[in-house]
């Protein structure tokens, strides 16, 4: 799978990709192809709203990465 031109960005971390899109060009995100292919039932995905709370959620126990 690969990016959209003009709609999606990917990186890489360790462990992770980060991917993101302009809203109003979502229909022709690449990224939403992962619904059907096999690897799905194996990833997680969150949007930033999520992401950002279970960092709060493991900065106050301690287990956070931090800022």
């Amino acid at each position: 799978m690969t990016a959209n031109d003009g709609v999606d960005r990917v990186s890489a971390g360790p462990g992770v990709l980060y991917f993101s899109r302009l809203i109003r060009l979502a229909s022709g995100s690449r990224p939403t192809q992962l619904v059907s292919m096999p690897i799905y039932q194996s990833i997680t995905v969150r949007n930033w709203n999520t992401t950002s709370k279970l960092l709060q959620a493991m900065d106050r126990s301690g287990g956070g990465m931090g800022r």
